[in-house]
Protein backbone atom coordinates (compact mmCIF):
# COMPACT_ATOMS: atom_id res chain seq x y z
CA UNK A 1 0.00 0.00 0.00
CA UNK A 2 1.15 3.67 -0.52
CA UNK A 3 1.73 5.74 2.77
CA UNK A 4 -2.00 7.70 2.20
CA UNK A 5 -3.71 4.28 1.72
CA UNK A 6 -2.22 3.01 4.69
CA UNK A 7 -2.77 5.54 6.79
CA UNK A 8 -6.64 5.96 5.80
CA UNK A 9 -6.82 1.81 6.13
CA UNK A 10 -5.17 2.63 9.80
CA UNK A 11 -8.56 5.23 10.44
CA UNK A 12 -11.01 2.98 9.35
CA UNK A 13 -9.98 0.61 11.72
CA UNK A 14 -9.82 2.82 14.29
CA UNK A 15 -12.97 3.93 16.81
CA UNK A 16 -13.86 7.79 15.80
CA UNK A 17 -12.19 9.46 18.80
CA UNK A 18 -8.79 8.39 18.06
CA UNK A 19 -9.24 9.51 14.87
CA UNK A 20 -10.08 12.65 15.55
CA UNK A 21 -6.64 12.98 17.47
CA UNK A 22 -4.41 11.51 14.94
CA UNK A 23 -6.04 13.61 12.20
CA UNK A 24 -5.26 16.74 14.67
CA UNK A 25 -1.82 15.48 15.63
CA UNK A 26 -0.83 15.35 11.78
CA UNK A 27 -2.20 18.97 11.14
CA UNK A 28 -0.01 20.41 14.12
CA UNK A 29 2.98 18.31 12.43
CA UNK A 30 2.15 19.94 9.23
CA UNK A 31 1.89 23.12 10.81
CA UNK A 32 5.55 23.18 12.50
CA UNK A 33 6.86 21.79 9.49
CA UNK A 34 8.02 25.16 7.42
CA UNK A 35 9.34 26.60 11.11
CA UNK A 36 11.40 23.37 11.26
CA UNK A 37 12.20 24.55 7.54
CA UNK A 38 13.27 27.50 8.26
CA UNK A 39 15.36 27.12 11.44
CA UNK A 40 16.99 24.22 9.75
CA UNK A 41 18.18 26.99 6.95
CA UNK A 42 19.12 29.52 9.54
CA UNK A 43 21.38 26.67 11.45
CA UNK A 44 22.82 25.82 8.09
CA UNK A 45 23.87 29.51 7.40
CA UNK A 46 25.56 29.95 10.73
CA UNK A 47 27.33 26.64 10.16
CA UNK A 48 28.64 27.74 6.51
CA UNK A 49 29.47 31.26 7.81
CA UNK A 50 31.49 29.58 10.85
CA UNK A 51 33.24 28.09 8.44
CA UNK A 52 33.98 30.16 5.86
CA UNK A 53 35.12 32.10 9.28
CA UNK A 54 37.35 29.58 10.21
CA UNK A 55 38.85 28.95 6.57
CA UNK A 56 39.15 32.72 6.06
CA UNK A 57 41.60 32.92 8.80
CA UNK A 58 43.77 30.24 7.68
CA UNK A 59 43.09 31.20 4.28
CA UNK A 60 42.41 34.96 4.44
CA UNK A 61 40.26 36.55 1.41
CA UNK A 62 41.91 39.53 0.02
CA UNK A 63 39.63 42.94 1.35
CA UNK A 64 37.15 44.26 -1.00
CA UNK A 65 37.71 48.26 -1.34
CA UNK A 66 34.89 49.94 -1.05
CA UNK A 67 34.28 54.18 -1.22
CA UNK A 68 31.75 55.70 0.90
CA UNK A 69 30.07 58.82 -0.29
CA UNK A 70 29.10 60.89 2.81
CA UNK A 71 26.97 64.15 2.95
CA UNK A 72 26.98 66.75 5.68
CA UNK A 73 24.04 65.47 6.98
CA UNK A 74 25.23 61.76 7.52
CA UNK A 75 23.43 59.92 5.01
CA UNK A 76 25.75 57.88 2.83
CA UNK A 77 25.96 55.83 -0.24
CA UNK A 78 28.39 52.65 -0.58
CA UNK A 79 30.32 51.37 -4.10
CA UNK A 80 32.29 48.11 -3.61
CA UNK A 81 34.90 47.21 -6.72
CA UNK A 82 33.16 44.36 -6.95
CA UNK A 83 29.90 44.60 -6.76
CA UNK A 84 29.06 48.18 -8.18
CA UNK A 85 26.70 50.54 -6.74
CA UNK A 86 25.63 49.22 -3.20
CA UNK A 87 23.84 49.85 0.18
CA UNK A 88 23.75 49.43 3.69
CA UNK A 89 23.07 45.92 3.58
CA UNK A 90 25.57 42.85 2.80
CA UNK A 91 24.24 40.59 0.02
CA UNK A 92 26.04 37.84 1.17
CA UNK A 93 22.92 36.51 3.66
CA UNK A 94 19.35 35.53 2.72
CA UNK A 95 16.75 37.62 4.72
CA UNK A 96 13.04 36.59 4.79
CA UNK A 97 10.36 39.09 3.63
CA UNK A 98 9.53 40.45 6.86
CA UNK A 99 13.11 41.03 7.34
CA UNK A 100 13.69 43.05 3.80
CA UNK A 101 10.20 44.68 4.74
CA UNK A 102 11.91 45.85 7.95
CA UNK A 103 15.13 47.03 5.88
CA UNK A 104 13.24 48.65 3.63
CA UNK A 105 10.94 50.96 6.33
CA UNK A 106 14.41 51.59 8.09
CA UNK A 107 15.79 52.75 5.16
CA UNK A 108 12.52 55.59 4.90
CA UNK A 109 12.85 56.36 8.29
CA UNK A 110 16.39 57.05 7.55
CA UNK A 111 15.51 59.34 4.43
CA UNK A 112 12.86 61.08 6.40
CA UNK A 113 15.61 61.97 9.09
CA UNK A 114 18.00 63.38 6.34
CA UNK A 115 15.74 65.62 4.56
CA UNK A 116 14.79 67.17 8.10
CA UNK A 117 18.10 67.56 9.39
CA UNK A 118 18.95 68.97 5.59
CA UNK A 119 16.19 71.52 5.94
CA UNK A 120 16.53 72.52 9.82
CA UNK A 121 19.85 71.82 11.00
CA UNK A 122 23.07 72.88 9.66
CA UNK A 123 25.97 71.17 7.39
CA UNK A 124 28.02 69.22 9.45
CA UNK A 125 25.69 69.10 12.90
CA UNK A 126 26.75 68.30 15.93
CA UNK A 127 30.56 68.10 15.00
CA UNK A 128 31.00 71.57 12.85
CA UNK A 129 28.65 73.65 15.29
CA UNK A 130 29.32 74.70 18.69
CA UNK A 131 28.24 72.55 21.77
CA UNK A 132 24.31 73.63 22.78
CA UNK A 133 23.08 74.26 19.02
CA UNK A 134 20.32 72.20 19.58
CA UNK A 135 19.19 73.42 23.05
CA UNK A 136 19.26 77.07 21.64
CA UNK A 137 17.44 76.11 18.79
CA UNK A 138 14.53 74.61 21.31
CA UNK A 139 14.83 77.47 23.70
CA UNK A 140 14.41 80.06 20.78
CA UNK A 141 11.48 78.11 19.59
CA UNK A 142 9.88 78.56 22.78
CA UNK A 143 10.24 82.54 22.68
CA UNK A 144 8.65 82.75 19.49
CA UNK A 145 5.83 81.10 20.07
CA UNK A 146 5.07 83.11 23.33
CA UNK A 147 5.70 86.30 21.38
CA UNK A 148 3.49 85.18 18.43
CA UNK A 149 0.13 84.20 20.56
CA UNK A 150 0.29 87.55 22.76
CA UNK A 151 1.49 89.53 19.16
CA UNK A 152 -2.30 88.27 18.09
CA UNK A 153 -3.93 89.37 21.02
CA UNK A 154 -2.19 92.36 21.14
CA UNK A 155 -3.42 92.79 16.88
CA UNK A 156 -6.72 91.74 17.95
CA UNK A 157 -6.98 94.74 21.25
CA UNK A 158 -5.29 97.25 18.56
CA UNK A 159 -8.26 96.76 15.78
CA UNK A 160 -11.15 96.80 18.84
CA UNK A 161 -9.35 99.89 19.65
CA UNK A 162 -9.84 101.67 15.91
CA UNK A 163 -12.93 100.43 15.92
CA UNK A 164 -13.68 97.20 14.01
CA UNK A 165 -17.02 95.95 15.03
CA UNK A 166 -18.41 98.97 16.09
CA UNK A 167 -21.07 101.55 14.79
CA UNK A 168 -20.46 104.94 14.05
CA UNK A 169 -16.29 103.94 12.88
CA UNK A 170 -14.95 104.33 9.81
CA UNK A 171 -12.24 102.97 7.50
CA UNK A 172 -10.32 106.89 7.21
CA UNK A 173 -9.64 107.02 11.23
CA UNK A 174 -8.78 103.23 11.25
CA UNK A 175 -6.27 104.40 8.37
CA UNK A 176 -4.62 107.45 9.75
CA UNK A 177 -4.38 105.17 13.31
CA UNK A 178 -2.49 103.06 11.24
CA UNK A 179 -0.61 105.62 9.58
CA UNK A 180 0.61 107.76 11.97
CA UNK A 181 1.36 104.66 14.61
CA UNK A 182 3.83 103.35 11.66
CA UNK A 183 5.27 106.75 11.29
CA UNK A 184 5.89 107.04 14.84
CA UNK A 185 7.75 103.86 14.85
CA UNK A 186 10.03 104.44 11.66
CA UNK A 187 11.11 107.45 13.17
CA UNK A 188 12.27 105.05 16.30
CA UNK A 189 14.14 103.41 13.82
CA UNK A 190 16.09 105.99 12.75
CA UNK A 191 16.86 107.83 16.39
CA UNK A 192 17.80 104.51 18.28
CA UNK A 193 20.14 103.43 15.05
CA UNK A 194 21.85 106.81 15.15
CA UNK A 195 22.38 106.84 19.10
CA UNK A 196 23.23 103.18 19.91
CA UNK A 197 24.42 101.15 16.67
CA UNK A 198 27.72 101.45 17.82
CA UNK A 199 27.11 100.09 21.03
CA UNK A 200 26.17 96.59 19.92
CA UNK A 201 29.59 95.05 18.95
CA UNK A 202 30.53 95.44 22.30
CA UNK A 203 27.76 94.07 24.31
CA UNK A 204 25.90 91.44 21.65
CA UNK A 205 23.96 89.40 24.49
CA UNK A 206 23.22 92.20 26.69
CA UNK A 207 21.44 94.42 23.85
CA UNK A 208 20.17 91.05 22.45
CA UNK A 209 18.60 90.91 25.56
CA UNK A 210 17.36 94.12 25.94
CA UNK A 211 15.58 93.76 22.84
CA UNK A 212 13.52 90.89 23.46
CA UNK A 213 12.82 93.26 26.77
CA UNK A 214 11.44 96.33 24.93
CA UNK A 215 9.42 94.34 22.69
CA UNK A 216 7.95 92.90 25.92
CA UNK A 217 6.94 96.35 26.97
CA UNK A 218 5.28 97.25 23.23
CA UNK A 219 3.37 94.35 23.25
CA UNK A 220 2.07 95.16 26.58
CA UNK A 221 1.26 98.27 25.39
CA UNK A 222 -0.63 97.39 22.82
CA UNK A 223 -2.86 94.80 24.67
CA UNK A 224 -3.38 97.45 27.16
CA UNK A 225 -4.20 100.26 25.33
CA UNK A 226 -8.12 99.95 25.12
CA UNK A 227 -8.11 99.50 28.82
CA UNK A 228 -7.39 103.89 29.02
CA UNK A 229 -9.53 106.64 27.85
CA UNK A 230 -10.12 106.65 24.27
CA UNK A 231 -7.80 109.74 24.40
CA UNK A 232 -5.14 107.82 25.35
CA UNK A 233 -5.22 104.92 22.80
CA UNK A 234 -3.07 106.33 20.03
CA UNK A 235 -0.05 107.44 21.93
CA UNK A 236 -0.29 104.19 23.60
CA UNK A 237 0.31 102.51 20.35
CA UNK A 238 2.45 104.71 18.81
CA UNK A 239 5.13 104.17 22.04
CA UNK A 240 4.10 100.31 21.94
CA UNK A 241 5.00 100.30 18.11
CA UNK A 242 8.27 102.74 19.01
CA UNK A 243 9.09 99.45 21.03
CA UNK A 244 8.70 96.96 18.49
CA UNK A 245 10.92 99.00 16.02
CA UNK A 246 14.01 99.46 18.73
CA UNK A 247 13.95 95.52 19.26
CA UNK A 248 13.65 94.80 14.99
CA UNK A 249 17.06 97.05 14.76
CA UNK A 250 18.57 95.72 18.20
CA UNK A 251 17.64 92.15 17.77
CA UNK A 252 18.58 92.09 13.65
CA UNK A 253 21.97 93.56 14.73
CA UNK A 254 23.26 91.27 17.52
CA UNK A 255 21.23 87.96 15.83
CA UNK A 256 23.91 88.32 13.06
CA UNK A 257 26.97 88.15 15.86
CA UNK A 258 25.02 84.92 17.43
CA UNK A 259 24.66 83.70 14.12
CA UNK A 260 28.26 84.05 13.30
CA UNK A 261 29.21 82.28 16.48
CA UNK A 262 27.27 79.19 15.66
CA UNK A 263 28.32 79.05 12.15
CA UNK A 264 31.82 78.39 13.67
CA UNK A 265 33.43 75.59 11.56
CA UNK A 266 30.47 75.94 9.48
CA UNK A 267 28.71 77.98 6.77
CA UNK A 268 27.47 81.36 8.06
CA UNK A 269 25.21 81.66 5.41
CA UNK A 270 23.38 78.12 5.55
CA UNK A 271 22.82 78.58 9.32
CA UNK A 272 21.20 82.06 8.46
CA UNK A 273 19.01 79.71 6.07
CA UNK A 274 18.59 76.87 8.53
CA UNK A 275 17.53 79.61 11.47
CA UNK A 276 14.66 81.23 8.56
CA UNK A 277 13.60 77.46 8.74
CA UNK A 278 13.23 76.91 11.67
CA UNK A 279 11.55 80.55 12.60
CA UNK A 280 9.11 79.70 9.23
CA UNK A 281 7.59 76.61 10.87
CA UNK A 282 7.63 78.40 14.40
CA UNK A 283 5.59 80.87 12.79
CA UNK A 284 3.17 78.91 11.82
CA UNK A 285 2.44 76.98 14.62
CA UNK A 286 2.59 80.27 16.50
CA UNK A 287 -0.33 81.44 14.44
CA UNK A 288 -2.42 77.97 15.32
CA UNK A 289 -1.53 78.13 18.61
CA UNK A 290 -2.55 81.92 18.81
CA UNK A 291 -6.04 81.23 16.94
CA UNK A 292 -6.66 78.74 19.65
CA UNK A 293 -5.35 80.46 22.69
CA UNK A 294 -7.72 84.08 21.76
CA UNK A 295 -10.91 81.53 20.88
CA UNK A 296 -10.23 79.92 24.13
CA UNK A 297 -10.21 83.53 26.50
CA UNK A 298 -12.48 85.40 24.47
CA UNK A 299 -15.04 84.81 26.96
CA UNK A 300 -12.78 84.75 29.91
CA UNK A 301 -12.90 87.55 32.42
CA UNK A 302 -10.07 90.28 32.04
CA UNK A 303 -8.61 88.93 35.29
CA UNK A 304 -7.76 85.34 34.07
CA UNK A 305 -6.64 86.96 30.56
CA UNK A 306 -4.30 89.08 32.21
CA UNK A 307 -2.59 86.36 33.95
CA UNK A 308 -2.14 84.25 31.13
CA UNK A 309 -0.76 87.00 29.66
CA UNK A 310 1.66 87.45 32.26
CA UNK A 311 3.08 83.79 32.11
CA UNK A 312 3.68 83.58 28.42
CA UNK A 313 4.96 87.01 28.93
CA UNK A 314 7.64 84.92 31.88
CA UNK A 315 8.23 81.72 29.73
CA UNK A 316 9.15 84.85 26.53
CA UNK A 317 11.83 86.20 29.55
CA UNK A 318 12.95 82.96 30.70
CA UNK A 319 13.31 81.13 27.27
CA UNK A 320 16.27 84.33 26.09
CA UNK A 321 17.95 84.69 29.23
CA UNK A 322 18.59 80.29 28.43
CA UNK A 323 19.86 81.38 25.13
CA UNK A 324 21.75 83.74 26.08
CA UNK A 325 23.56 81.06 28.33
CA UNK A 326 24.21 78.72 25.63
CA UNK A 327 25.82 81.67 23.51
CA UNK A 328 29.87 81.34 24.89
CA UNK A 329 31.67 84.15 22.97
CA UNK A 330 35.35 83.81 23.80
CA UNK A 331 36.12 87.31 23.21
CA UNK A 332 36.75 89.69 25.90
CA UNK A 333 34.60 92.53 26.19
CA UNK A 334 33.97 94.94 29.66
CA UNK A 335 32.01 92.59 31.42
CA UNK A 336 33.52 89.70 30.70
CA UNK A 337 36.99 91.57 30.89
CA UNK A 338 36.12 92.53 34.61
CA UNK A 339 35.18 89.08 35.50
CA UNK A 340 38.28 87.58 34.31
CA UNK A 341 41.00 90.04 35.89
CA UNK A 342 38.63 89.82 38.98
CA UNK A 343 39.47 86.11 39.12
CA UNK A 344 43.05 86.63 38.22
CA UNK A 345 43.50 89.14 41.27
CA UNK A 346 41.85 86.80 43.92
CA UNK A 347 44.02 83.75 42.44
CA UNK A 348 47.08 85.91 42.90
CA UNK A 349 45.81 87.39 46.90
CA UNK A 350 44.51 84.42 48.19
CA UNK A 351 46.52 82.35 50.78
CA UNK A 352 48.42 79.15 49.45
CA UNK A 353 46.87 77.29 52.70
CA UNK A 354 43.31 77.89 51.20
CA UNK A 355 43.86 77.36 47.69
CA UNK A 356 45.23 74.64 46.24
CA UNK A 357 47.89 74.51 43.17
CA UNK A 358 45.27 73.43 40.93
CA UNK A 359 42.58 76.35 41.66
CA UNK A 360 45.31 79.23 42.03
CA UNK A 361 46.21 78.52 37.97
CA UNK A 362 42.76 77.58 36.82
CA UNK A 363 40.96 80.38 34.74
CA UNK A 364 37.31 80.19 33.68
CA UNK A 365 36.70 79.45 29.93
CA UNK A 366 34.24 81.11 28.21
CA UNK A 367 31.22 78.20 28.22
CA UNK A 368 31.66 78.28 32.01
CA UNK A 369 31.68 82.49 32.05
CA UNK A 370 28.38 82.08 30.34
CA UNK A 371 26.36 79.73 32.11
CA UNK A 372 27.16 80.95 35.54
CA UNK A 373 28.50 84.57 36.14
CA UNK A 374 28.29 86.52 32.88
CA UNK A 375 26.03 89.59 33.23
CA UNK A 376 22.18 89.58 30.81
CA UNK A 377 21.13 92.74 31.69
CA UNK A 378 22.79 96.23 31.90
CA UNK A 379 22.36 96.84 35.50
CA UNK A 380 24.64 94.28 37.73
CA UNK A 381 27.49 95.18 40.16
CA UNK A 382 31.88 95.03 39.61
CA UNK A 383 32.58 92.02 41.86
CA UNK A 384 33.38 92.85 45.36
CA UNK A 385 37.51 92.61 44.97
CA UNK A 386 37.24 95.38 42.04
CA UNK A 387 36.91 98.96 43.26
CA UNK A 388 34.38 101.35 42.14
CA UNK A 389 36.70 103.91 40.49
CA UNK A 390 34.82 104.58 37.34
CA UNK A 391 37.00 103.64 34.33
CA UNK A 392 36.10 106.31 31.54
CA UNK A 393 37.35 104.46 28.38
CA UNK A 394 37.97 105.59 24.55
CA UNK A 395 37.67 109.69 25.59
CA UNK A 396 39.31 112.22 24.10
CA UNK A 397 42.49 113.84 24.31
CA UNK A 398 41.14 116.82 25.46
CA UNK A 399 38.83 115.66 28.25
CA UNK A 400 42.20 113.26 29.24
CA UNK A 401 44.00 116.69 29.50
CA UNK A 402 41.05 118.38 31.36
CA UNK A 403 40.45 115.62 33.78
CA UNK A 404 43.93 115.00 34.19
CA UNK A 405 45.15 118.14 35.39
CA UNK A 406 48.56 117.68 33.95
CA UNK A 407 50.36 120.55 32.84
CA UNK A 408 51.22 120.94 28.70
CA UNK A 409 55.05 119.77 29.47
CA UNK A 410 53.77 116.73 31.37
CA UNK A 411 50.86 115.59 28.88
CA UNK A 412 53.31 115.46 26.23
CA UNK A 413 55.68 113.38 28.06
CA UNK A 414 53.31 111.51 28.92
CA UNK A 415 52.09 111.09 25.49
CA UNK A 416 55.40 110.43 23.93
CA UNK A 417 55.74 107.36 26.42
CA UNK A 418 52.71 105.99 25.71
CA UNK A 419 53.11 105.73 22.05
CA UNK A 420 54.79 102.77 22.53
CA UNK A 421 52.10 101.35 24.54
CA UNK A 422 49.32 102.52 22.11
CA UNK A 423 47.34 103.32 24.86
CA UNK A 424 47.28 106.44 27.93
CA UNK A 425 46.30 105.88 31.27
CA UNK A 426 46.15 108.55 33.93
CA UNK A 427 44.34 109.15 37.32
CA UNK A 428 42.10 112.41 37.07
CA UNK A 429 38.89 113.88 38.32
CA UNK A 430 35.09 112.62 37.62
CA UNK A 431 33.31 114.33 34.95
CA UNK A 432 30.20 114.86 37.46
CA UNK A 433 30.47 114.67 41.27
CA UNK A 434 33.79 114.26 43.89
CA UNK A 435 35.82 111.77 43.85
CA UNK A 436 38.85 110.36 41.14
CA UNK A 437 37.94 108.19 38.44
CA UNK A 438 40.51 106.44 35.52
CA UNK A 439 41.07 107.47 32.02
CA UNK A 440 41.74 105.38 28.99
CA UNK A 441 42.15 106.48 25.87
CA UNK A 442 43.69 104.22 23.23
CA UNK A 443 45.56 104.91 19.84
CA UNK A 444 44.11 104.26 16.52
CA UNK A 445 46.91 101.94 16.09
CA UNK A 446 46.26 100.24 18.83
CA UNK A 447 45.55 95.91 18.39
CA UNK A 448 43.01 94.27 20.37
CA UNK A 449 44.98 92.98 22.42
CA UNK A 450 46.79 95.83 22.98
CA UNK A 451 43.66 97.65 24.21
CA UNK A 452 43.35 94.25 26.98
CA UNK A 453 46.67 95.52 27.92
CA UNK A 454 45.21 98.86 28.54
CA UNK A 455 42.02 98.11 30.43
CA UNK A 456 44.24 95.38 32.62
CA UNK A 457 46.23 97.84 33.44
CA UNK A 458 43.24 100.74 34.38
CA UNK A 459 42.08 97.88 36.96
CA UNK A 460 45.58 97.42 38.38
CA UNK A 461 45.65 101.16 39.02
CA UNK A 462 42.16 101.58 40.55
CA UNK A 463 43.32 98.68 42.91
CA UNK A 464 46.61 100.49 43.59
CA UNK A 465 44.65 103.82 44.43
CA UNK A 466 42.53 101.65 46.91
CA UNK A 467 45.73 100.88 48.40
CA UNK A 468 47.22 104.39 49.00
CA UNK A 469 43.97 104.76 50.92
CA UNK A 470 41.62 106.90 48.02
CA UNK A 471 37.95 106.43 48.31
CA UNK A 472 35.48 106.36 44.92
CA UNK A 473 33.43 108.58 46.22
CA UNK A 474 35.28 110.64 48.85
CA UNK A 475 36.14 114.15 48.14
CA UNK A 476 39.65 115.27 48.26
CA UNK A 477 42.30 118.16 47.22
CA UNK A 478 44.02 117.09 43.89
CA UNK A 479 46.59 118.78 43.80
CA UNK A 480 47.57 117.83 48.33
CA UNK A 481 47.12 113.89 47.11
CA UNK A 482 49.52 114.43 43.88
CA UNK A 483 52.52 112.54 45.40
CA UNK A 484 50.09 109.67 45.95
CA UNK A 485 48.46 109.65 42.77
CA UNK A 486 51.94 109.45 41.23
CA UNK A 487 53.03 106.62 43.54
CA UNK A 488 49.80 104.39 42.92
CA UNK A 489 50.43 105.75 38.85
CA UNK A 490 54.10 103.97 38.99
CA UNK A 491 52.95 101.04 41.15
CA UNK A 492 50.29 99.73 38.97
CA UNK A 493 53.06 100.09 35.97
CA UNK A 494 55.31 97.73 37.39
CA UNK A 495 52.29 95.69 38.69
CA UNK A 496 50.85 95.38 35.15
CA UNK A 497 54.39 94.47 33.77
CA UNK A 498 54.68 91.45 35.99
CA UNK A 499 50.86 89.95 35.73
CA UNK A 500 50.52 90.49 32.20
CA UNK A 501 52.37 87.97 31.14
CA UNK A 502 50.93 85.54 33.57
CA UNK A 503 46.65 86.79 32.86
CA UNK A 504 47.36 86.62 28.80
CA UNK A 505 48.53 82.98 29.38
CA UNK A 506 46.11 81.68 31.21
CA UNK A 507 43.71 83.27 29.55
CA UNK A 508 44.59 81.80 26.20
CA UNK A 509 44.72 78.19 28.10
CA UNK A 510 41.06 78.95 29.22
CA UNK A 511 39.89 79.24 25.54
CA UNK A 512 39.61 83.43 25.55
CA UNK A 513 40.78 85.28 22.04
CA UNK A 514 42.74 88.32 23.36
CA UNK A 515 42.93 89.54 19.46
CA UNK A 516 39.22 89.68 19.74
CA UNK A 517 38.56 91.76 22.55
CA UNK A 518 36.20 94.72 22.30
CA UNK A 519 35.05 96.85 24.98
CA UNK A 520 32.60 99.87 25.21
CA UNK A 521 34.27 103.14 24.44
CA UNK A 522 33.57 106.84 24.23
CA UNK A 523 34.14 106.54 20.57
CA UNK A 524 37.18 108.28 20.33
CA UNK A 525 40.91 107.14 19.36
CA UNK A 526 43.83 109.62 19.48
CA UNK A 527 46.55 110.28 16.53
CA UNK A 528 49.32 112.10 16.56
CA UNK A 529 49.92 114.56 13.91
Amino acid sequence: YSSRSRSSYQQSRMPSDACALVRNRRHAHDRRLPLLRIALVSTTCMLIDKASCLSSRSHPAPKRKQVLSKKADGSFRKFTFDGGDGDRSDSRYWYPANIKQALKVRRLENKIQSALSSTFLPAGYPKRTPPGYLTYSMWSWVQDLSTQMRGVLATQRVLEGVGVGKEGATALSASLNFIVRDGCGMLATLLFTSVAASKFRADIKRWRLFADLIVDVGITLEVAATLFPKAWFLPLICVGNMCKAICGVAAGSCGGAINLHWAKGSDISDINAKFGAQHTVTGGLGLLFAALFTTSISSASSSVMWILYAALTGIHIYANTECMKLVAFDSLNTPRMMLLASQFFSQRECDTSTCTADTMNVMMDPEAMSKNKEPLFFAWRRPRNLTYFPVLVGISFNDFAKLSGESVSSLQETVTKAAKKHYLVSVGRRKRGRGLSVLLSFFASATPEERTKGYFHALLLCKSLEKQGFRPRKGISHFRSYEKIKMAEEGATNAVEKSWPKFREEAAKAGWKLYLSDFSTKGYELEIK
